[in-house]
């Protein structure tokens, strides 16, 4: 997969073909432009590194607002019920198209989606939280979070999201609290 940009592109496309809704296809020239991407920036290994250090087991509830969007063709399916139980489920929402690379295949619907939540929650006062560049590197974080305002959220290496309470623990608010 890091040594050979043919051997790249064959396991890329076989995820396209297996993990993808065949009605929302993805073009060749977008295709090798992800490909080249991962081959020019010697990227493709860290590309799947999230996989092998995601958490497992049981989780430890994450109070930071979750939405979630579910594509009908991904590789796998949420259940609702059970993201409840460490999630503050904020939104949820399925469509009729797209699979696992859905801001490939169905960019606007994404978009939108994205883009309804956050709206709907800047109407009720939240913000954006994003940690000082600093701040971030001395925390190895480079979280975001949607907050409510006076609120901060930050994510510290091999830990669920956490509530920032000082300067001790890492990572606080770029903005002052109100």
């Amino acid at each position: 997969m890091t040594d050979s940009p043919v051997g790249r592109l064959a396991w890329i496309a076989e995820r396209f073909a297996q993990w993808t809704d065949s009605h929302s296809p993805v073009s060749d020239d977008r295709m090798l432009t992800d490909i080249s991407l991962y081959w020019l920036t010697a990227t493709a290994a860290h590309s799947t590194r999230l996989h092998r250090v995601a958490p497992r087991g049981p989780g430890v509830p994450c109070p930071v607002p979750l939405a979630m969007a579910m594509f009908v063709h991904d590789i796998t399916q949420s259940v609702r019920a059970l993201a409840e139980r460490l999630f503050d489920v904020r939104h949820w929402w399925g469509f009729d198209r797209g699979g696992h690379f859905a801001a490939m295949e169905v960019p606007q619907l994404l978009a939108e989606d994205v883009r309804d939540f956050f709206l709907a929650r800047m109407e009720y006062g939240w913000r954006v939280h994003s940690p000082s560049r600093s701040a971030a590197t001395a925390s190895g974080s480079s979280c975001m979070a949607l907050c409510p305002v006076g609120r901060s959220w930050t994510c510290h290496p091999g830990s669920a999201w956490s509530r920032a309470r000082s300067p001790a623990n890492g990572v606080r608010s770029s903005q002052p609290e109100q």
